[in-house]
């Protein structure tokens, strides 16, 4: 955050930062971005105006340029008011967007006529010296009258030039022109900021729907601006539309860009017409999961995606989010201790005898549901919310869920709540086997974490499947056939009658389960 009295106040006269610490009167507005406008009342009830206007610089940093009515901001220099207005910008905050590493540069501009006032002063501070010295030869040389020797001096000879000097507003316009700004600034002309008096349009992200439905909902809204141009205030639902809150011709080509993007397509059937996007009243955008990491990462990208941590007790606490773009997270139970990490320098021999060694047990085990990716572990209650959609949302970033298909999510589901309810499962270490034997014999299980200590090992991979036939004789019996005629006794032969069964095994690798097992694993 920018401390302007930090950087600043080492240009002012210790009287004027003094002054301008028992100066209560301050009103400042902002008209537009990047621009201050204040008044200050001082100790003796006189009232002047300060302007202040933020710019970049030409060699880097920012120029803070000032104009002030006090008799010293006239002249170009520091004074009290401004000491006092930057004082309560600190207070506010409203160039807060500017780094600790910006340099800043202070610029305080005369006024347009302080010329004409200096060149008056000095006229009439002459002519007084010219009555109180009554006709001294000094003043007849001056006027031009006859010297002592009879001859006329040259009036222009005695008369002591000042060197030349550009007005201000010439140096203004030529240091404008060295930056070749697109504009040049006059009292007379007013440049309208329209997204400062409507506001930018963001895209709140409503959990509380999205969290029921499979699809991150999202609620268009307005959001006021400050002087550095972000988004401020409380967010103000609106509905996109013809004849509603906001029309798409009313707004800037980069919030058409982003809302095209959000709702470009659209299905149509096949004795449907085609809307267009500015026929379509839209007041709520539902991103599906497929969509939504380019969708939500654009919004990110552009700072238009924010989310409300307490919609109801704090509206006006808004926080932008960052997409994270890398690997989904994983809900997975985690034994705990983990392994302990060893520093020590080892030889290949001493690797190789470790690998047949058991190594010791705790005493005591937890397993835990967690979100897992890669090497790093967070807690399943971290997050503000975990959607549907496969996304999961936290203090100020989103990022991807692996859920798999319906079926997964559901169990996945299903065990985070049992863990947040109940919490973790605590068990000595001498029972880890048997907890292990009975996660494996489980149909539906999340992803097992389990450390080296335990001395189990988790195969996965894509099973083969295996078809075993069995010719065994299934039926055996002798039936009675009577061969040309009616059934005789003792006259019979024996038919053995075969059938083929056939089992269906799937096959990981080393290990064989049967299709019919309940459990879907083996232990």
């Amino acid at each position: 955050m920018a401390n302007l009295e930090k950087r600043l106040f080492k240009q002012f006269e210790r009287a004027d930062v003094a002054r301008a610490k028992a100066i209560a009167a301050v009103r400042v507005s902002c008209p537009r971005v990047g621009q201050v406008r204040a008044s200050v009342t001082d100790e003796s009830g006189e009232t002047h105006d300060v302007m202040l206007e933020l710019s970049a610089g030409r060699r880097g940093g920012m120029t803070l340029e000032t104009r002030s009515t006090t008799e010293r901001g006239r002249a170009g220099k520091p004074c009290a008011a401004l000491a006092a207005v930057l004082l309560e910008i600190d207070r506010r905050g409203l160039f807060s967007s500017i780094q600790d590493h910006t340099p800043v540069t202070l610029d305080v501009v005369p006024a347009d006529d302080f010329e004409e006032d200096v060149s008056a002063d000095e006229s009439a501070a002459e002519e007084a010296d010219e009555a109180d010295e009554g006709t001294s030869p000094d003043r007849a040389r001056r006027r031009g009258e006859s010297s002592p020797g009879g001859g006329t001096e040259d009036p222009t000879a005695a008369v002591k030039r000042s060197p030349s000097r550009q007005p201000a507003w010439a140096t203004d316009l030529e240091e404008r022109r060295r930056l070749v700004e697109p504009a040049v600034r006059s009292r007379a002309l007013t440049i309208t900021d329209g997204r400062r008096s409507t506001g930018a349009i963001v895209f709140v992200l409503d959990i509380g729907a999205s969290t029921d439905a499979r699809a991150a909902v999202l609620v268009p809204c307005r959001m006021q601006l400050d002087v550095a141009g972000n988004a401020t205030g409380r967010p103000r639902p609106i509905v996109i539309g013809p004849d509603a809150d906001a029309e798409y011709e009313s707004l800037d080509p980069q919030e058409r860009s982003v809302l095209a993007q959000l709702v470009g397509t659209m299905a149509v059937g096949e004795t449907g017409g085609v809307e267009s996007i500015e026929r379509r009243t839209i007041a709520r955008i539902a991103v599906s999961p497929q969509a939504a990491p380019a969708q939500l990462a654009m919004l990110c990208e552009t700072g238009r995606l924010v989310v409300q941590p307490e919609p109801r007790r704090a509206p006006e606490t808004v926080v932008p989010m960052t997409w994270d773009g890398g690997r989904p997270w994983e809900f997975a139970l985690v034994l705990d201790p983990q392994d302990v990490v060893s520093y020590k320098a080892e030889t290949v021999e001493d690797m190789d005898d470790a690998q047949g060694r058991q190594l010791p047990r705790p005493g005591k085990a937890t397993l835990r549901g967690m979100l897992v990716r890669g090497s790093q572990r967070k807690d399943h209650r971290e997050p503000r919310a975990i959607l549907r959609s496969g996304l999961v949302v936290f203090a100020d970033r989103l990022a991807r869920l692996s859920v798999g298909e319906t079926g997964g999510w559901s169990t996945a589901v299903g065990w985070m709540e049992q863990f947040e309810r109940r919490g973790p499962v605590e068990l000595s270490g001498a029972q880890v086997d048997g907890l292990i034997e009975r996660l494996a014999a489980l149909a539906e299980v999340p992803r097992l974490e389990l450390p080296a200590w335990t001395g189990w090992r988790i195969e996965s991979g894509a099973p083969r499947p295996k078809l075993v036939l069995d010719d065994t004789p299934a039926v055996a019996d002798e039936d009675e056939v009577v061969e040309g005629g009616p059934r005789r006794s003792g006259r019979r032969r024996a038919a053995p009658r075969v059938q083929l069964a056939g089992k269906i095994w799937f096959d990981y690798g080393t290990i064989q389960i049967a299709a019919d097992d309940p459990a879907g694993g083996a232990a």
